[in-house]
């Protein structure tokens, strides 16, 4: 059971961890100390690539979103040009202001990467172990013809 929970912890990435603020499902106490954390100071100089968490540690259990917060966290905002302004005020007061509702209105236009990336990793692995293909050149057509397929029909 860790190890399943463990591989979903891909979420907890220090520059993705802000986009929670524009999640409904959580909780209006995390949101807060998510803003109060964006507003901390880093005491590590090359903070983690990744947050890493220990899910066998009985702490683990205590900590909240806004425990993996950086100030390098805001670094999604500025790559993609986001307003990042609404992060100075009390959270209760962000869905009526211009700044984040411009920034949500992009973040849910988005595609989750990991996604697309996870169900092509497993169309690969299906087709390969399917053994309908005697060599590699057979299984790199029949990929070709898969992705070309997709493209014409998205919601097949």
């Amino acid at each position: 059971m860790s190890w399943k929970l463990a591989r979903q912890l891909w979420y907890l990435l220090e520059d993705l961890i802000l986009l929670s603020l524009f999640h409904a499902e959580v909780p209006l106490a995390t949101k807060c100390g998510i803003v109060n954390a964006a507003h901390g100071t880093d005491s590590e100089k090359h903070p983690p690539k990744w947050a890493h968490v220990d899910i066998i540690d009985a702490a683990v259990q205590h900590k909240t979103l806004g425990d993996f917060v950086l100030m390098s966290s805001k670094n999604l905002f500025t790559i993609l040009c986001l307003p990042d302004s609404f992060l100075t005020v009390d959270p209760t007061l962000l869905s009526s202001r211009d700044d984040f509702m411009a920034a949500e209105a992009l973040i849910k236009t988005m595609a989750v990467t990991n996604n697309h990336t996870q169900q092509g990793v497993a169309l690969i692995q299906d087709t390969a172990k399917s053994g309908r293909f005697r060599c590699e050149d057979q299984l790199q057509y029949g990929l070709q013809v898969i992705e070309q397929n997709g493209e014409k029909f998205p919601d097949a």
